[in-house]
């Protein structure tokens, strides 16, 4: 086969699985990452004695393929957990999924949840059949969008729900039979609804155990790295360090907005097209406490207004390991739109307080880490035209031999099996033109 010159932006999760499937097809490929460090998100900070992941990482496995590939990655450094996660809500802690667990509920919530079930079928919705905004009064009834869907993901988007797609929803969000709303409405269910009902973690090193496996497999991984001009004519992309690059293909998981700007030559409308792409940013606040077992459980969501964070963790309950002996930790997420400026340290001020009022810590608690990672890309957003927008682009980008892949160079919602299986086939789609 001719010698084609493979070059891939990113050596996270995405990139580093492109690299490392070319590879089992006898190709190298080189790897440029802008920062110092590998892994993009799929990092971990040791910070005295603690270990903190740039934010939750969970492994979930929805085929045969990606749970083999981690297990062969990783050996013995895996466990399985079942899933303990909760809502607080109500002044108390109810079981996830709300939905399949009422009992918990005020018997005139839990009453207005199954009534509204029951009549979801005739519930009148806006026009656009296809926001999520629908989908959830189609789906759950009045009841339960009243009362949990609708508040929680208007505080997580922060975007119209109307204005929202479901392109994203299949598999993340558990659905239910009218069986779980009675069940659940009677006593505490334990099915296990849901992706993420259970989930791996590695025992020691945290979630970068994963992109090490992985990177020990590649050669040519080049840091400090960040591409700042690509031109399309010549194929040549230029460094912010001052090397110069010519490559035949060009795998990208930077930011798709990002990849678009630096390009020379790009189409004008598909710029404008750029322009249309919405995005959340998360602001990440990780601390190490001087106490054993914070919580029992593995994660917990939070619905109302009240409380600045919509989510929190506890990343010593994936893994011992993560904190030191006697002590425990706490991940928490904030999400905010990019337009909108935040004032960091009164942000950490607004979470330890929240974090005091609900009693996951205490009003002198001593807190021996405080750890910020702010975000700039965190979720994307699905607009209605979304899929629109995103074919364009691609159908643009793959013309001039570039493929944007992963979770934000393909621009979707996606898990850390779902970059790891995007890698996998960005290298079939090369290995087919690769003649």
């Amino acid at each position: 086969m001719p010698e084609k010159k493979i070059i891939i932006l990113g050596a996270g999760l995405s990139g580093l699985s492109c690299a490392y499937h070319l590879k089992k097809h006898g190709i190298e490929t080189i790897i440029f990452e802008k920062e110092k460090d590998i892994g993009g998100l799929c990092r971990s900070k040791k910070i005295g004695g603690f270990i903190f992941d740039y934010d939750g990482h969970l492994l979930h496995f929805k085929t045969n393929y990606a749970s083999r590939l981690v297990r062969d990655l990783l050996g013995n450094n895996l466990k399985k957990h079942l899933r303990n996660s909760s809502i607080f809500y109500f002044n108390k802690f109810i079981p996830y999924p709300f939905q399949t667990n009422l009992w918990a509920l005020p018997f005139s919530v839990l009453s207005d949840c199954i009534l509204g079930f029951l009549k979801k079928d005739k519930v009148l919705t806006l026009k656009d059949n296809n926001s999520f905004l629908n989908w959830i009064y189609r789906t759950f009834g009045e009841g339960i969008a009243r009362y949990f869907m609708i508040p929680y993901n208007q505080k997580f988007w922060r975007f119209p729900l109307e204005r929202i797609s479901c392109d994203w929803i299949d598999g993340y969000i558990p659905l239910l039979s009218i069986d779980d709303l009675i069940k659940g409405a009677l006593k505490e269910n334990r099915d296990y609804l849901g992706y993420n009902g259970f989930f791996w973690y590695p025992k020691r090193g945290g979630i970068e155990s994963l992109v090490l496996a992985f990177s020990s497999q590649i050669k040519n991984i080049y840091t400090h790295s960040e591409a700042i001009k690509i031109e399309l004519k010549n194929r040549k992309i230029y460094f912010k360090n001052g090397k110069i690059e010519n490559y035949d293909y060009l795998i990208s998981t930077i930011p798709l907005i990002e990849l678009i700007r630096i390009l020379e030559g790009v189409d004008s409308r598909i710029i404008l097209l750029s322009r249309k792409l919405k995005w959340l940013s998360i602001f990440n606040l990780n601390l190490g406490i001087n106490r054993k077992n914070l919580s029992q459980y593995h994660w917990i969501y939070f619905p109302e207004k009240k409380y600045v964070f919509f989510r929190i963790g506890f990343p010593h309950n994936f893994s011992p390991s993560l904190a030191p002996l006697g002590k425990s930790s706490v991940y928490t997420e904030v999400s905010y739109l990019p337009s909108k400026e935040i004032d960091k340290n009164k942000l950490t001020k607004s979470i330890i307080d929240d974090l005091k009022k609900i009693g996951i810590i205490r009003e002198n608690e001593d807190i021996l880490i405080k750890d910020t990672n702010d975000i700039k890309y965190g979720y994307i957003i699905y607009t209605l035209d979304y899929k629109s927008i995103l074919g364009k682009i691609f159908k643009f980008l793959n013309s001039h031999n570039i493929y944007s892949v992963g979770r934000y160079g393909g621009w979707k919602y996606a898990t850390m099996e779902d970059c790891i299986l995007d890698g996998r086939l960005t290298a079939e789609k090369i290995m087919s033109k690769y003649v």
